[in-house]
């Protein structure tokens, strides 16, 4: 959950596919008021999956972007907790499941914003099936080395992939991703 919180009196103002529209009035220090406004948004998750000493990088296409490079990733859905949407979208989106996940980063604290982006790593694959996207979806599985994953996330070589900047900042190989902690 994020740690920026919308109040329990604000009024939504706006329902959209992706975000929602939240307001209210709110006293400033001089005694006028002001209407804030936030918005709110289903959280995603994105997978550091390591298959056969490499990271799952997805080549995904969609009618309105073209190509982009990203992990397995999408938004919770209702009902879900963050480690099933993980186990979901990268069954979807890879066609593999995996035996051990741990959390490993979480990003929560957007101005503005209720809303949150989770990282996992997902170790030791149990099985590789078919894939099954979303419709408006398509989707190639690659395995790349550790270095050339870092080199793309780090010279941002394509902004999907942006997010996981905070992680490779402080890493230099695959070993410490997988020796990074748990978030807590």
């Amino acid at each position: 959950m994020s740690e920026n919180k919308i109040p329990d009196e604000a009024k939504k103002v706006f329902v959209g596919e992706i975000f929602d529209v939240y307001q209210w009035e709110q006293e400033l220090y001089d005694g006028s008021i002001t209407t804030y406004e936030m918005l709110k948004r289903a959280d995603t998750v994105q997978v550091l999956a390591i298959v056969e000493g490499k990271l799952v990088i997805l080549i995904d296409e969609q009618p309105f972007r073209g190509k982009k490079l990203c992990f397995p990733a999408g938004k919770v859905e209702p009902g879900e907790d963050w480690l099933t949407a993980a186990k979901r979208e990268t069954k979807e989106e890879a066609g593999m499941t995996f035996a051990d996940w741990r959390l490993i980063y979480v990003e929560d604290n957007i101005p503005r914003m209720e809303y949150a982006s989770v990282f996992f790593v997902a170790q030791n694959l149990v099985s590789r099936g078919e894939q099954t996207p979303d419709p408006g979806e398509k989707i190639e599985v690659t395995l790349r080395e550790f270095a050339e994953v870092k080199d793309i996330v780090m010279n941002n070589v394509d902004e999907h992939l942006r997010f996981a900047k905070p992680i490779f900042e402080q890493i230099d190989s695959l070993q410490q991703i997988i020796d990074l902690p748990e978030h807590k």
